[in-house]
């Protein structure tokens, strides 16, 4: 840092040229030294005969600006230098007429101050707190970084599944759901924190329906299970009375018409229908639906499913109508469609299902519409459709 008010001259050759008049007007003969006379004869100064100086308490130049410059150094914590701007001689080869033990600091008088005690203080406090401003910039770099990269994941359109790593739970919370899990789903892999035991801990510790049959807690159970798995608390649009003391077969919007949520049960309380078109449906379809046997259609269209179809539902042989459409399935098509001989109607465009069509479909003998188009299906259709005569719609197109 330069020093305030410090005049920078880019010619100063006349300013040297004055510099080197001002000094020789303002001469000062030094103690014991002799000087040259016009005729060349040497003088001395009468003065200093009569006040003698030792030469023991003479202090060189170069040692009084070596001192100023250590007691500046000390000032801010530093180790004194003893090195000047200028080049320092103490030679005995100097002149006689200069005195041998006089010692000659080159440039000396021309280093300029370099800080004011304004700015030795500031310099002071700034060196306090550096460690804290380090610490900032590379938190704030860490944190740009940081935001950068969700930003990009979140335009490219990515959307990951978190995959349980917790393995299959052994202690239940409650006696309660020991007991159910002991007598009612012992062929059911429930995982610590997953859909599965967040349904059951409800089931056991939660839900106040009394006496209720082991059909009816299985039911309430696969229901609370795609309750959960769908991010039914936080990403539904409509909750429909899910997870309340009302009977399962009224948990819906309780509209006349076109209802949603659980849509129809039979005459035994068993759910026959299910209908959730564009309420909000975040997650993946699970396993359990393979729990609703009496189920004759399911709708999840226009939602926000990802993963892959379960092939749970190749077991719902009652089932007419399949719609997934408009989701974000991927995976293919369940090889044991086939099973599903009371098909009617089946779509699933607008996904991201791959593969080809199973060679078990011509056994729907009763199916008459299909819709797979905006998928990624491939290879050629099976011979096998040329058993479906009441077939009317087939589109297959972009994929």
């Amino acid at each position: 840092m330069l020093a305030p008010n410090l005049e920078i001259v880019l010619d100063d050759t006349d300013n040297n040229d004055d510099r080197h008049e001002e000094e020789e007007e303002e001469y000062i003969p030094m103690p014991g030294a002799e000087r040259v006379d016009a005729e060349g004869n040497l003088q001395s100064d009468e003065s200093d005969d009569d006040d003698p100086v030792d030469e023991e308490e003479v202090m060189p130049i170069a040692q009084l600006v070596n001192m100023e410059d250590d007691e500046e150094h000390e000032s801010y914590g530093e180790t004194p230098s003893s090195s000047l701007a200028g080049e320092v001689t103490n030679d005995q080869n100097v002149p006689g007429w200069l005195g041998g033990n006089v010692a000659i600091a080159v440039e000396a008088s021309a280093m300029p101050e370099i800080y004011t005690e304004e700015e030795k203080s500031w310099c002071i406090e700034l060196r306090k707190y550096r460690k804290w401003f380090i610490c900032l910039i590379i938190g704030s770099i860490a944190v740009a970084v940081t935001v950068t990269i969700v930003a990009t994941k979140t335009s490219s359109g990515e959307r990951p599944i978190a995959e349980s790593t917790f393995p299959p739970t052994t202690a239940p919370t409650s006696a309660k759901q020991g007991k159910f899990q002991k007598e009612l789903f012992s062929d059911y892999e429930i995982l610590l924190h997953s859909a599965q035991s967040s349904a059951l801990s409800w089931l056991a510790d939660v839900d106040n329906i009394p006496n209720l049959s082991n059909d009816r807690l299985k039911q309430r159970f696969a229901l609370a299970t795609l309750y959960y798995s769908t991010n039914g608390e936080t990403a539904w649009k409509s909750q429909l009375n899910f997870l309340t003391d009302m009977h399962e077969c009224e948990w819906n919007d309780g509209t006349s018409g076109t209802v949603l949520g659980v849509a129809f049960c039979d005459e035994n309380g068993m759910v026959t229908e299910l209908n959730f078109n564009k309420n909000g449906l975040d997650g993946s379809l699970p396993a359990e639906i393979s729990t609703f046997t009496a189920l004759e259609g399911f709708v999840f269209s226009n939602n926000n499913l990802v993963g892959s179809i379960p092939k749970g539902i190749t077991e719902l042989v009652k089932l007419e109508h399949i719609n997934l459409a408009n989701n974000e399935l991927k995976g293919s098509l369940p090889e044991g469609i086939g099973n599903l001989v009371n098909l009617v109607s089946i779509r699933f465009e607008s996904n991201q299902i791959s593969g080809r069509i199973p060679e078990s479909i011509g056994t729907c003998v009763e199916l008459e519409s299909i819709r797979g188009e905006s998928n990624e299906l491939t290879g050629s259709l099976p011979k096998s459709m040329m058993n479906l005569k009441s077939i009317s719609t087939l589109h297959l197109q972009n994929n």
